[in-house]
């Protein structure tokens, strides 16, 4: 097994903090999961942590292959976090597919978020 890809994504928190005040509950609701929503509504500041998640997102499909094309899409990467708390992205559908696909059996994340940005980390372990 080695590295079958690698992907980063970096976002200014304010543009997610936009994207939330112009499209409400509805463009939550389009990027990201029922668990990632509750999961970042339990923090005094919600818009930092989707952040993250949506640079995370990004970073995982840079990593896999595709990008947001083939299917793979918002819908089909969630992130999520283990028991100690880091972050593990949990595939379906299209970006299943696409990391079996290539061989991908284990992707690494790291998000990270400071003022004005958050940033993701993904590196995907395979035969890719």
């Amino acid at each position: 097994m080695g590295v079958a890809g690698v992907g980063t994504d970096i976002i200014r928190v304010e543009r997610i903090g936009r994207f939330i005040a112009r499209w409400g509950e509805k463009g939550v609701a389009r990027l990201f999961t029922a668990a990632e929503i509750a999961y970042c509504r339990r923090y005094s500041d919600p818009v930092v942590h989707f952040a993250g998640r949506f640079a995370a997102k990004e970073a995982v499909a840079k990593a896999i292959g595709t990008g947001m094309t083939e299917g793979v899409s918002f819908s089909t990467i969630e992130i999520a976090s283990n028991n100690a708390r880091a972050p593990l992205a949990i595939l379906s559908g299209a970006a299943l597919a696409a990391a079996k696909g290539r061989g991908i059996g284990k992707i690494h994340l790291s998000i990270t978020h400071d003022g004005d940005y958050a940033v993701a980390f993904a590196v995907c372990e395979g035969s890719a």
